[in-house]
């Protein structure tokens, strides 16, 4: 701050007693949050107000600078003070105008609020703060177009609220709210929540990059219009869900994820929208939620790397514990679906792994542990195929009222002991690798919706598990469905006529009944081996599968198949179906 010689300087003393903390003196019960106001998205400022990456950078001119030092219980500002409006009783302090505005020192009970014209754009500077508040959020945006929070590096930021905080949050905003770090991103902010949520925004909440550090009672990050996050490191624990988006406007409470480090420990849902959520890159370990991702709308992966590990509790219709998961309505249905075009998913534990209307995994590479189904296409309902109802507010309309499940390329790895890749509809696989490990009685490999048989028309499959209710799927690639009895992880192969090898999987549980098809199989005699040795290089590392192994070798027997037919040696198989 040595640099400028305009200087003014203003003390303002607390007041000796405050009774309730800081919010006597504020008066600003207009803009307290209330957590029954249920129309926050009836403002006439609810359209998106457009993200410029100039608003990251900071202003140079020293006329629109002002920086204020915290001093426990008062304020110095030095710069353009004219900027900054101080209340005369109270620790609060206003920032009036668009200008760029330096912050640090401590602030044992008071308030910083942005309160600008609805046009104006405020750059504010986490220089090295330590800001609480009693009963109102030490750091809120009341009024103005944008506020644009940078962390300066190399600063350590925190901020805190106290449980009689009537506001949603530590820090609350009811405009557009970004959170930026500086040049070499070296800088954090720490935020600390005793009520409610840690950061909640009433319209856009922008994370561009920085360091975070959330711990709250409830709620972590919620940007009730949208919440997009284009990178940044962030360490979540809340009881409540880590982040969310909630607005029930139409084409609002969407989610869109561009990179990041996302470590979340949470009760409720690691990310929850009203709306969408879009995932294009970014490494997440999202663990002890109820659901790691779930959604009202859509959920779209194209990217990143995500371990999910979610609470497992109970079973049947009470069981919980999802990785990836549509929501139901207020109608009890999911209207919305997932797509998997990309990345890395591994859900290591659930009840449940990816559930939507209609699940299409275009590519990636998913690893789904799960005590029921690993992939369940349904829309909530018991009315068997069909039906559907149409979208709520906020998320995108579903391409199909039918439950479907498709695999169109892709790696697939499933350990399960429910039904290992299930539809209440259609389902599809053409292309891609799908391997499937299933146990249980009453449950199967591969199932589809009553009135429908699982298709294969290309890629490679094997799926192997308990009889009861398996049955052959519908082919045009060729196949086999066969008795099998297996133990745990010992190697299944299928050698062909040469004693070349066609695949083999050390398939993790032990199965009576498998189902094998690839594009390498046409009509001919082909021989199955129970419990091979075999050589070579995995498809990929840690799946125990080699398409093709180097050499496969043990004791056999020989199947016959035809081209584009599906062989089927077993008998007393039960149908496809259920819910």
């Amino acid at each position: 701050m040595k640099h400028f010689s305009n200087t003014f300087k203003v003390l303002v003393l607390s007041l000796a007693v405050v009774v309730g903390g800081c919010k006597s003196v504020f008066e600003d019960d207009d803009y307290a949050y209330d957590r029954n106001y249920v129309n926050v998205d009836d403002d006439p400022l609810i359209n998106d107000v457009p993200e410029n990456q100039d608003d990251y950078k900071v202003d140079s001119d020293t006329s629109s600078i002002a920086y204020i030092h915290c001093n426990k219980n008062s304020f110095e500002i030095k710069g353009n003070a004219s900027l900054v409006d101080v209340k005369s009783s109270g620790v609060k302090i206003e920032l009036k105008k668009t200008g760029t505005y330096y912050i640090d020192g401590t602030l044992d009970d008071g308030q910083i609020q942005v309160d600008a014209d609805s046009s104006d754009v405020v750059k504010v500077v986490f220089n090295g703060i330590n800001l609480n508040c009693s009963t109102e959020a030490a750091f809120r945006v009341k009024d103005c177009q944008k506020t644009i929070v940078t962390i300066a590096d190399g600063t350590s930021n925190i901020i805190t609220d106290n449980k009689l905080n009537e506001d949603s949050a530590a820090i609350y905003s009811k405009r557009y709210l970004a959170f930026n770090a500086g040049e070499k991103g070296t800088g954090t902010l720490k935020v600390t929540a005793n009520c409610n949520d840690a950061i909640s925004c009433t319209k856009q909440l922008i994370f561009n990059s920085g360091n975070y550090e959330i711990s709250s009672v409830d709620d972590g990050i919620r940007g009730k219009l949208s919440l997009v996050i284009h990178d940044g490191n962030f360490k979540v624990d809340a009881p409540g869900d880590a982040f969310k988006s909630t607005s029930n406007k139409e084409g609002y409470g969407y989610t869109l994820i561009d990179n990041g480090t996302f470590n979340i420990t949470s009760g409720d849902e690691g990310f929850q929208s009203d709306g969408t959520i879009t995932i294009n890159g970014g490494t997440f370990n999202i663990q002890k939620s109820d659901k790691c991702i779930a959604a009202l709308g859509d959920i779209t992966i194209n990217g990143g790397n995500l371990t999910l590990s979610p609470t497992v509790t109970g079973g049947g219709e009470s069981g919980s514990g999802h990785g990836i998961c549509i929501r139901k309505n207020d109608d009890d249905l999911r209207t919305g679906n997932v797509t998997i075009n990309g990345g890395k998913i591994n859900i290591t534990q659930s009840y449940e792994g990816i559930q939507g209307v209609v699940i299409t995994v275009k590519g990636g590479e998913i690893w789904v542990n799960s005590t029921d189904d690993s992939f369940n296409a349904s829309d909530g309902s018991n009315s068997g195929p069909g039906g559907g109802w149409g979208p709520r507010p906020g998320q995108q309309t579903t391409t199909t009222t039918t439950s479907a499940l498709n695999f169109n390329g892709g790696f697939v790895y499933v350990k399960t002991t429910g039904d290992g890749i299930d539809s209440n509809g259609e389902l599809n696989i053409t292309d891609g690798v799908v391997l499937v490990s299933q146990s249980g009685g009453g449950n199967e490999p591969i199932d589809a919706g009553d009135g429908y048989e699982p298709r294969i028309t290309g890629g490679v499959v094997i799926a192997a598990g308990s009889q009861g209710m398996a049955s052959a799927p519908s082919v045009t690639q060729t196949a086999f469905f066969t008795s099998a009895s297996g133990s745990a992880n010992q190697v299944f192969a299928v050698n062909d006529s040469d004693g070349k090898n066609i695949l083999a999987w050390k398939i993790p549980q032990a199965y009576q009944v498998i189902t094998v098809s690839t594009s390498k199989m046409t009509t001919g005699n082909y021989s199955l081996i129970t419990n091979a040795t075999v050589k070579g290089d995995e498809y990929v590392s840690g799946s125990g599968f080699y398409y093709p192994a180097t050499s496969a070798t043990g004791s056999a027997t020989t199947i016959s198949t035809n081209n584009g037919q599906c062989t089927s040696t077993v008998r007393g198989g039960g149908p496809g179906g259920g819910f």
